[in-house]
């Protein structure tokens, strides 16, 4: 097979969908691939442009009926659960699952005591309302001299209040 040939099949074939069937059968047919680190580090950014790397190696390797063979194989094995999954009598019974009625209700605590019950959300009938707002005659006035009373005073911004600084705070005085 030519590169021509070879560049088209890729061209056709390329996939995302079949990245991870071609990487297997490649890593089957040569384990020792040149490009087997860049498929280790495969993300969804760049598995277009390794499967065309990996479809253009099993091109020297393979026939391009053995890789459709292997994309077909392994479409019909996904598609039917029968090759390696679980059997059946392997699967818990449905007897093993909790019960409904041992679910615990809506309502319930769980035992840490941390999930709060539909008694303790706030409802609207429990917001603050204007009834309970403070009364205006309360509320003193920005203005009002009985209010600076009640304040304490600002400290005084004076040196001898102030902590001495250490020496090593202090600088080096000039001479």
């Amino acid at each position: 097979m030519d590169f021509i040939e070879k560049n088209k099949f890729v061209i056709q074939r390329t996939a995302e969908g079949y990245f991870e069937q071609d990487k297997a059968l490649l890593l089957e047919l040569r384990p020792q691939s040149r490009i087997t680190n860049d498929l280790a580090r495969a993300n969804r950014f760049n598995k277009s442009t390794l499967d065309s790397r990996i479809l253009l190696e099993l091109l020297d390797l393979t026939t391009p009926e053995v890789i459709l063979a292997n994309r077909a194989k392994k479409a019909t094995e996904a598609a039917s659960p029968a090759g390696d999954a679980p059997a059946a009598e392997d699967a818990p019974a449905a007897e093993d699952a909790p019960a409904a009625e041992d679910a615990p209700a809506a309502g319930d605590v769980s035992p840490a005591g941390d999930v709060p019950t539909a008694e303790d959300v706030p409802t609207a009938e429990d917001a603050p309302t204007a009834e309970d707002a403070p009364a205006a005659e309360d509320v003193p006035a920005a203005g009002d001299a009985s209010a600076a009373e009640d304040a304490s005073p600002p400290p005084a911004n004076d040196a001898a209040a102030a902590p001495a600084k250490k020496k090593s705070q202090q600088g080096n005085p000039k001479k």
